[in-house]
């Protein structure tokens, strides 16, 4: 495959292997867009983890941050295709039972905007505090922010501001956010909206913009 039967064609490209960039010139490049094309398939670097290029549509599993993943050729599928609706549950870490998709997509919008407005408010003497778990996932991810991917999970920020203090607990596990993710995706944009009164890019959009 080509840039050229990327742009004739209408394909549905998952990109959730990640790899080392590339050392040579990418293929192609633009506006943040870098991609290679080698035996196994097209390897890409993007700034945005859902876009569509030509007629094709890019997803990325994970955060893209300027880190290479590769969709493999026999992974490419006609942009019509859709994988069989995914109508099981996942483990949220707040639920002591695993929760329907539905459910699960209320519990982490709500999370996340809450992580949101406590990061938003948090003072400069706030300590961390938790143990060793809350402490590893502030300094992996170099001070405060509202999410942080860690050891394959997402950790969202909880603010005690009277007693100046602050911690991360787990939200789920990158297993269990691929299923919700995929569960997204393959839902129709139109009753998506309806159903949740937000879009599907807005949902996205708060995942990465928690985790960066």
């Amino acid at each position: 495959m080509t840039i050229q039967n990327l742009l004739d064609g209408s394909y549905k490209l998952v990109f959730k292997q990640s790899i080392p960039t590339p050392t040579q010139t990418p293929d192609f490049e633009i506006k943040g867009l870098k991609m290679w094309f080698n035996d196994v398939g097209i390897i890409c670097i993007s700034t945005s983890r859902s876009f569509t290029f030509g007629n094709s549509r890019f997803i990325f599993k994970y955060p893209v941050s300027n880190m290479a993943y590769l969709c493999t050729f026999d992974e490419i599928r006609p942009a019509n295709y859709r994988t069989p609706r995914n109508s099981g549950t996942v483990q949220i870490s707040t639920n002591k039972n695993p929760v329907p998709m539905k459910r699960a997509i209320y519990i982490i919008w709500k999370e996340l905007n809450k992580a949101m407005k406590y990061h938003s408010r948090i003072k400069p003497n706030t300590k961390i505090t938790g143990g060793y778990i809350s402490k590893s996932v502030f300094s992996s991810a170099g001070g405060f922010k509202p999410a942080y991917w860690y050891a394959n999970t997402i950790y969202v920020l909880n603010v005690d501001f009277k007693g100046l203090k602050a911690v991360y607990k787990p939200l789920i596990s990158q297993d269990h956010i691929i299923k919700l993710y995929s569960f997204v995706e393959d839902h129709p944009e139109k009753c998506f909206s309806d159903t949740f009164g937000f879009t599907q890019k807005e949902f996205l959009d708060l995942m990465e913009n928690c985790t960066k």
